[in-house]
């Protein structure tokens, strides 16, 4: 079998940045040059993959081992995509090994699950596993969880899916939802000798953002989910004006408003309009609705849970967890296939200056995803 740092190294050593919306070029952008490297590792062990595209230059790679029955069906999924890393302490894409660590962009945010489940694919080409059992390498999954979307709007299904972000082992069965928005207010440029010949759209903006600070507070006040606490929104950037010395005519913010299971989407996006309404800051300011993402939850006792609870202790020690941030596994449930999540590296590594996995967890990780491979068959 492949050794799995190896094939951490080789992935983090090939940037792929997400260009996150952003009109930007470059050979470190995008996910191809890493499609490219599953694609021919797989091919090298025997195993049949195919590029789908989901935007132009942007592809998923979905392969799959065919086992002696169809079904259940088994599917390992994770992203190719990292965040940028221009603001990085260490070579980004000079993937080091020190004191048990490997070092890199998106060695930890999630290309060592990746390495993990290539490896496991490759084990199980020379043996023949007992039923179906998919990788799709995904793309788009820092900015709108694009690829998994494109899979499961495609009708693509199975009976199980495990989806590799880092968890530090734990089997992952519930996460927050995202919606996300930009907001344009407008006002009309002047000299700023002047300003009342203009109309100063970041003074606009900011009785909005006053508002939605006292939305965000009032939204904290209600009742928590009991594992994953409060709803929350944030305004998380902002953009306004050309010089000082001129009045500006628009200011843009970006919005984050983080869903608890049980909670409408719909209901969700009509709660933010309806704080702006009520304020009259509404009218004539541009709101763009960005992403749209659903939570996850699954029940501890449910039989794909404890399958790969199971799996994971027969390595080592785990339990199940709930997280914060959003990952594509809730795609998958949505679609009413059972999905959890678990990959080696912990999130407080994820995006930092100086990304960093555990490579022993990397390790562990290969051994476990070939644990739940047999395990999905008894489910």
């Amino acid at each position: 079998m492949p050794d799995v740092i190896d094939v951490l190294a080789d992935l983090v050593a090939i940037p792929s940045i997400n260009p996150m919306g952003r009109d930007v070029s470059g050979p470190e952008y995008g996910e191809a040059r890493v499609a490219d490297y599953v694609v021919g590792f797989l091919a090298r062990h025997g195993i049949r993959a195919e590029r789908r595209q989901v935007q132009p230059g942007r592809e998923n790679v979905l392969a799959v081992v065919e086992g002696a029955q169809r079904q259940p069906a088994l599917l390992f999924e994770t992203h190719m995509d990292t965040v940028r890393a221009d603001r990085m302490a260490i070579d980004p894409f000079e993937p080091v090994q020190k004191d048990g660590r490997l070092y890199g962009r998106g060695s930890c945010d999630a290309k060592s699950s990746l390495a993990a489940m290539m490896v496991t694919l490759a084990d199980l080409a020379s043996q023949a596993p007992p039923a179906d059992v998919w990788l799709c390498a995904a793309v788009d999954e820092e900015f709108t969880f694009g690829g998994a979307a494109h899979l499961v709007a495609s009708g693509f299904r199975v009976d199980h899916v495990l989806v590799g972000e880092p968890t530090r082992l734990q089997v992952v069965t519930a996460h927050k939802g995202a919606m996300r928005w930009r907001l344009v207010t407008t006002g009309r440029a002047a000299h700023s000798a002047t300003p009342w010949e203009g109309e100063n759209a970041i003074y606009r903006m900011a009785e909005v953002v006053q508002a939605l600070r006292e939305y965000a507070s009032s939204l904290q006040a209600q009742t928590p989910h009991p594992r994953l606490g409060p709803r929350t929104l944030s305004v998380g950037t902002i953009e306004g004006g050309q010089t000082v010395n001129t009045v500006p005519d628009r200011c843009e913010i970006g919005v984050d408003r983080r869903v608890i299971p049980g909670e409408s989407l719909a209901e969700v996006a009509e709660g933010l309009m309806a704080q702006l309404r009520g304020r009259d800051l509404a009218e004539d300011m541009l709101v763009e609705e960005i992403l749209r993402d659903p939570p996850m939850e699954m029940p501890d006792a449910a039989p794909w849970v404890q399958a790969v609870l199971a799996s994971s202790r027969a390595v080592r020690p785990t339990s199940t967890c709930a997280v914060h941030y959003g990952t594509d596994a809730s795609k998958f449930a949505e679609a009413g296939m059972a999905a959890v999540v678990l990959g080696p590296g912990d999130i407080a590594q994820a995006h930092t200056a100086d990304e960093w996995v555990d490579m022993g967890e990397v390790r562990a990780a290969a051994e476990i995803y070939g644990e739940v491979s047999r395990a999905a068959l008894r489910v």
